[in-house]
């Protein structure tokens, strides 16, 4: 958590608040909280992977969705 936040200060965003751990019990509440959220603009993780969950593969169309949205937006940050 200290490095993720470490890097999002460094890049210049402003952390107003920190979720640890999603849940495992893939409902998920708190992450699905802050992607319906229209005042959440950045989610930082340290892997990608976490945003999946346990179980979930890449062969899931939905994680395979969000997984292209945020290699568009990181993209975008990185050529900014």
């Amino acid at each position: 958590m200290a490095r993720v936040c470490s890097w999002a200060v460094g890049s210049g965003f402003s952390i107003d608040g920190v979720v640890v751990g999603f849940g495992l019990n893939g409902k998920r509440r708190r992450f699905l909280g802050l992607v319906f959220d229209p005042k959440v603009t950045t989610i930082p993780v340290e892997h990608g992977d976490r945003l999946a969950g346990v179980g979930s593969g890449v062969d899931d169309d939905l994680v395979r969705d969000m997984t292209e949205v945020l290699t568009s937006f990181s993209t975008r940050l990185d050529a900014a």
